[in-house]
């Protein structure tokens, strides 16, 4: 008979042999029951995703596309199991389902690492809770309509203006030059001019600077903060700690991610002592109206200051270097597509030569050249602004998606890189720039690919600031 003393020849088994052994137990039933018996084990993916989650981390960690973006589904299908609990979705009318109304679908702990913690006030992107978050968003959707955004013009303009001061310096030398830096340049310049009141924007177009280390911070710190919800919570903090010791580079953007805390804290400071000093009036930016709402019913709606500096912290983490690459990405597309560019031009020049466009130009004018519009909303569906996905969970009682039954309680995940490709929505050609599908198509169609451009967003938590990016950042007064 079989004893333990014959199984370990050294004796009775440690404290740790017995801990090695439990964990091996539980992780080889794990594997099985992921395998064979789970909800998704029939969803097809790669064989390390479906028994753990540390595959789909070290994806967004390292930015490995070919593991979460179009070439997953292009080898597995339309559902793709990329973690144990997880399926990402390519069928774009699966947002309708997964991002509408009836029900609001709960997001996951990935919005988690991105809350600001300040004060422990919420901002309206890491906020989990439905009620939660439409009580924060009504108290500053007022701020980001259309009317109120094309306010703004003004400020755009004068960073408009010295960004192309800065390109007919490039011009005259004949210096070969990374645009794509110039434009992140610009997203951060404006949103200095239109959210802190800073005129001329941060300096980053005018002194040809990173202002406070923010790019290196965001190219340090976003890879790691979208991962993070994928480590068990555990764990997370051992993760951090790790990092910290044996990276210096997140060192030094966690240290430039406490100055953006910093930096929104001061610049509402100043404000406030400047405005009780007398010395400066409420202004017309973002900031001065934020702290209008406190002053007018801040402590009727509970908005205080704090709020203010979560929503001028914010701008910088999600309304800056993301705009910045859509910016790159509409322009790419436009200059390595011959046939697209010169039509561009085409359509630009008669517009000039007719009267129809004049300097500054307006957003509402440059808005009514038609091959215009169609460049800059095809360059956005095939550079989305954001390289992950938004990760929901089923509600109680299981949906049908595409076709097929995901029980309550499990994740799905819909990403902008693989949804904007999908041939049943955007046509046979969707993997090809063609601003043309926008203007050759029926109106139903045109409505159709519409709602599902989902770079921002889409449903009740769409993003905030999508008017604020469509009308000064990815938009046709810039492009002309």
């Amino acid at each position: 008979m079989l004893s333990l003393k014959t199984l370990v020849p050294f004796g009775l088994l440690t404290s740790a042999q017995i801990l090695i052994a439990g964990f091996l137990v539980y992780y080889i039933g794990w594997i099985i029951y992921s395998r064979y018996f789970h909800p998704y084990h029939d969803i097809p993916g790669p064989f390390l995703a479906s028994i753990t989650q540390w595959w789909y981390f070290r994806t967004i960690r390292y930015g490995i596309a070919e593991n979460s973006q179009l070439p997953l589904h292009k080898k597995y299908g339309k559902f793709v199991r990329i973690a144990p609990n997880e399926v990402s979705i390519s069928d774009a009318t699966a947002a309708d389902i997964v991002y509408g109304v009836d029900p609001i679908w709960e997001k996951t702990e990935f919005y988690d690492s991105f809350s600001a913690r300040i004060a422990d006030r919420l901002d309206t992107f890491s906020v989990r809770d439905e009620k939660v978050h439409n009580i924060a968003r009504k108290k500053i959707a007022p701020l980001f309509t259309p009317g109120t955004v094309l306010e703004y013009e003004p400020c755009v303009d004068r960073i408009i203006d010295i960004f192309c001061q800065c390109m007919d310096g490039f011009a005259e030398s004949k210096e070969t030059f990374d645009i794509s830096v110039w434009f992140r340049k610009y997203s951060f310049d404006v949103i200095g001019e239109m959210f802190y009141g800073k005129a001329g924007g941060f300096g980053f177009l005018r002194e040809n600077i990173d202002y406070n280390g923010w790019m290196g911070m965001l190219d340090v710190m976003v890879p790691p903060v979208s991962s993070l919800g994928y480590i068990p919570k555990g764990m997370q903090t051992l993760y951090l700690m790790l990092q910290l010791a044996f990276s210096g580079e997140t060192r030094k953007g966690l240290a430039a991610t406490k100055t953006v805390i910093e930096q929104s804290q001061a610049v509402v400071k100043d404000r406030q002592d400047a405005i009780a000093a007398g010395t400066e009036s409420l202004r017309n930016d973002y900031l001065s109206r934020l702290m209008k709402i406190v002053h007018d019913r801040g402590d009727k709606i509970d908005f205080n200051m704090q709020d203010v500096v979560v929503n001028v912290w914010a701008m910088i983490w999600a309304g800056s270097d993301t705009t910045g690459y859509v910016i790159c990405g509409i322009f790419y597309h436009m200059l390595k597509t011959p046939r697209v560019y010169k039509k561009l031009v085409d359509e630009i020049q008669d517009a000039f030569a007719a009267g129809n466009l004049s300097f500054p130009i307006r957003y509402n004018s440059a808005m009514k050249l038609p091959y215009l519009s169609a460049c800059i909303k095809e360059g956005m569906r095939v550079s989305p602004a954001t390289g992950t996905g938004f990760p929901r969970y089923v509600p109680k009682g299981g949906a049908t998606i595409a076709g097929r039954y995901f029980p309550g309680g499990y994740k799905v995940i819909l990403n902008p890189n693989v949804v904007h490709f999908d041939t049943e929505c955007f046509g046979e050609d969707a993997e090809e720039f063609v601003p043309e599908r926008w203007l050759q198509a029926d109106e139903k169609k045109v409505a159709h690919m519409a709602r599902h451009e989902i770079g921002f967003g889409t449903g009740p938590r769409v993003c905030l600031g999508k008017h604020v990016s469509g009308t000064y950042f990815a938009q046709p007064r810039f492009a002309v």
